[in-house]
């Protein structure tokens, strides 16, 4: 099979692009991962999503919900969506690094929001929305980067067989419900394999390419857990030319995102991943936060995955005024937020980091902006094995779009589900 011939060809890209792309988080709000290891620990202390309430007239708090020209946006109940907090934890917020191209001196007015193609309903959580189609369509144009025609791919995909549609079926008249949509049985995941290499496209526009065996990388390009920025960064310039094809940018702008810590005091390692750097500041964070191509490698430094995001952003809701990070600064000072970290924002001075990003989980609603901001908290319980000169960084989101804009405002009361 061709397949993968284009692996051996050198794509063009200026060496300094990516050099440049590398320091530029020194100059930036840097951004972090989100809680890894240490989540599933903190978990089985029963933490969960905090409670939110509208904004009510005589709160400190701007009025909500006077715009007309733009629906109405509603903010999730939860902001989490599983147990655990989102955290980090570091020697010094200095460590945790990204390349977000949002910083406090962009002069953004508006940003996009977008409407999530997926929904859930109950009593199944069955997704609606599914588009094989389009799963079809990225899965044509994820193998056609790596060298496959479309003639060449054998697809299956996990749809129900008969005797599955039929049970489940018969589970949902049970509980009363008797007219059900073929959509609920419609595939969440396409598949090709051939040559070591797997495909698989989900509904959500990700698609995952896994290598078997692992591809080799040169020994001076490591792409390991333990490999350092400097090491990445080099790394990051051979994949950019290696795989120019696969990333399919015109300009590749390097991310790499972590530089977090496990209980124990080890470094969690980074992230390398790229997103296209043309275009306006919008096409930037944008691209950030929904179109990147990130790279995997085994413990013994081959290449065994690459990650690709292209959800559908066609469901734009329209462009909505935003508010600056100073605002949002005030507004999470005031208990306007939402957030998973099990104690109250402490107060102003523990603030560490302010990013804007977008929220883009699968069962958002609306995807939003918001800014996060990473606040150092004390108040939070520590593993047995903790190294003790560790900090804790939690996540604390203030919407961005313009309160007016929004049916209610996140309003912290004390308590957590």
């Amino acid at each position: 099979m061709r397949g993968f011939e284009l692996l051996d060809k050198m794509g063009l890209i200026a060496p300094a692009y990516v050099e440049a792309a590398a320091v530029q988080p020194k100059r930036r709000s840097p951004a972090l991962l989100r809680w890894g290891a240490a989540a599933a620990c903190l978990a089985v202390l029963g933490y969960g999503a905090a409670v939110f309430l509208p904004a009510q007239p005589g709160v400190d708090g701007p009025a909500v919900g006077s715009a007309t020209d733009l629906p109405l946006l509603t903010l999730p109940e939860s902001p989490g969506g599983g147990m655990g907090f989102e955290g980090l934890m570091a020697y010094d917020s200095s460590e945790l690094v990204n390349n977000n191209p949002w910083s406090e001196e962009l002069s953004l007015t508006t940003l996009p929001v977008f409407r999530n193609p997926i929904t859930y309903e109950t009593p199944f959580h069955m997704p609606v929305g599914i588009d094989p189609d389009a799963m079809r369509a990225l899965l044509v144009d994820v193998a056609g980067r790596f060298g496959w025609e479309e003639s060449e791919l054998s697809v299956t995909d996990n749809a129900y067989d008969e005797g599955h549609k039929t049970a489940l079926k018969e589970q949902m008249a049970q509980a009363g419900i008797t007219d059900v949509p073929e959509e609920y049985f419609a595939p969440t995941r396409l598949t090709a394999k051939g040559d070591g290499v797997s495909i698989d496209v989900d509904l959500n526009g990700i698609a995952a390419v896994w290598f078997e065996p692992t591809l080799s990388l040169p020994e001076e390009y490591p792409l390991t857990r333990q490999a350092s920025c400097e090491e990445l960064t080099r790394t990051a310039q051979y994949l950019a030319t290696t795989y120019a094809d696969v990333l399919g940018m015109e300009q590749p702008v390097v991310n790499l995102d972590g530089g977090s810590y496990s209980f124990s005091g080890e470094t969690s390692g980074y992230t390398l991943s790229f997103y296209e750097g043309a275009g306006s500041d919008t096409d930037r964070i944008l691209a950030y936060n929904f179109r990147q191509v990130s790279f995997y490698g085994d413990d013994e430094g081959g290449l065994h995955l690459v990650r690709i995001r292209e959800p559908d952003l066609s469901r734009k809701l329209g462009d909505y005024p935003i508010i600056t990070a100073d605002r949002a600064r005030e507004l999470l000072c005031q208990g306007y937020y939402l957030t998973t970290v099990p104690c109250e924002m402490p107060g102003e001075e523990f603030i560490r980091k302010v990013e804007l990003v977008y929220r883009t989980g699968t069962e958002e609603e609306c995807w939003m902006p918001y800014y996060r901001f990473w606040v150092e908290v004390d108040d939070v319980p520590a593993a047995a094995d903790q190294d003790p000169d560790l900090k804790t960084f939690g996540a604390y989101y203030v919407p961005a779009v313009s309160q007016e804009y929004l049916t209610e405002l996140p309003l912290w009361d004390g308590n957590f589900n």
